[in-house]
């Protein structure tokens, strides 16, 4: 019995948004820790580019899904709305308006400014068909965002997190 609960909890770590990246009407992402600390390495006398490196340095991962698919939008919903039951993720933010509707959650970190993840979650309007899930994880200084989604081509959505 006590077997059968370590195997449930193992394939469920591991298949954490996997029918997205398999799925071809979605766009992935998927940056591992290894890349985030080889980025870190690079020597640079930019002021800019040394603050990317270190907020870089404490990321364990990235990924990114994005489609513009009906079918593959309701899956992407689905499986982050499953992901948020399991994760223990709480809301952060909302914005919804004609041209948004962006949703963030996020898992406690090491302080009130920090986070273990950031989830967000980007849904069709009236003005765009695309959505957007994605998942960051590491030591995230909500103050810092920005140098992320500035120096990653991230999606401007996560600008809004302060």
């Amino acid at each position: 019995m006590l077997s059968a609960f370590w195997v449930t909890i193992a394939v469920n770590g591991q298949t954490a948004f996997e029918k997205l990246e398999t799925n071809k009407d979605i766009s992935t992402v998927v940056v591992s820790q290894k890349m985030f600390q080889m980025l870190s390495k690079i020597d640079s006398k930019d002021a800019e580019a040394k603050e990317f490196m270190e907020v870089a340095n404490k990321l364990k991962g990235m990924k990114i899904f994005t489609t513009e698919s009906k079918t593959a939008a309701g899956l992407m919903k689905t499986e982050a709305q499953q992901y948020l039951k399991t994760a223990g993720l709480s809301e952060l933010m909302r914005v919804k308006d004609k041209a948004q509707n962006v949703k963030f959650y996020t898992k406690e970190g090491k302080d009130a400014t920090h986070v273990s993840e950031l989830l967000m979650l980007v849904e069709p309007t009236e003005t765009s068909r695309q959505t957007i899930v994605l998942s960051l994880t590491g030591d995230i200084d909500l103050n810092k965002i920005s140098v992320l989604t500035k120096n990653m081509n991230l999606p401007q959505e996560v600008k809004e997190i302060k």
